[in-house]
């Protein structure tokens, strides 16, 4: 395709106040990375800070005694590792030089996309342009400084979605974190909607699309290649 997308990726490697490590969930890359290369994609990163991007570490732990094969090929594949080492500063970027945005999750995006003003000016410009928007989980935080017109919140009337505040609590943050993107987002307009907890979901409207949950990576890497094919 030849489509070119920027992966907007959390600076943040620590949860405040508790010294408990996190960043970005290696699988919410892997999955839609990958997805994207074998579509013949050129993918970009960036981050509020620049430089090197911090995976939560728990995101790389075995499962039922293994790694999940992506997490194997993400640990393993040294050109994306490099990438993920030296991040462009999101206030650097030119939003209108890529096709698509997607920005994956991870409890470190709570802490640095909601107030940073070069992920606000992105994502403001793409959506405002109508170039692909795509979140997941925790990523849906890069939304919440989303302006248009007159300052109104460009999720306002927009069908969204993003980890749950059920999901926060079963995961035992919820009493740490700085903001509930879903409650944030309704106060914002948004229209919340969701699955059952931890069910694959993704929600679209129009160039905007949003994911649940982890389990929803493979779902949101499809509609993310499919709405790159449709954009010609």
């Amino acid at each position: 395709m030849n489509k070119r997308v920027l992966i907007i990726v959390t600076s943040t490697p620590l949860i405040d106040g508790t010294g408990h490590p996190t960043g970005t969930w290696a699988d919410d890359i892997a999955i839609p990375y990958y997805a994207l290369r074998e579509a013949r994609c050129l993918v970009d990163f960036a981050s509020p800070l620049g430089g090197t991007a911090p995976i939560d570490p728990r995101s790389l732990c075995e499962v039922e005694g293994a790694l999940p094969p992506s997490v194997v090929q993400f640990v393993a594949d040294r050109e994306l590792q490099q990438q993920l080492a030296g991040t462009r500063r999101v206030a650097e970027i030119d939003p209108l030089r890529f096709d698509a945005l997607f920005v994956p999750g991870g409890h470190g995006a709570l802490w640095d996309l909601p107030g940073d003003a070069g992920v606000a000016q992105v994502v403001s410009s793409m959506l405002g342009y109508g170039q692909i928007v795509a979140t997941l989980c925790h990523g849906a935080a890069a939304l919440l400084g989303a302006t248009g017109y007159g300052g109104r919140p460009l999720v306002a009337g927009r069908r969204v979605t993003s980890i749950t505040d059920a999901e926060e609590s079963a995961v035992g943050l919820t009493a740490v974190l700085p903001v509930s993107l879903e409650q944030r987002l309704r106060e914002l307009g948004a229209e919340f909607v969701h699955d059952e907890l931890w069910h694959a979901y993704v929600t679209r409207d129009h160039a905007l699309i949003t994911g649940q949950n982890p389990q929803s990576a493979p779902l949101i890497a499809r509609h993310l290649v499919d709405a790159l094919r449709l954009a010609g």
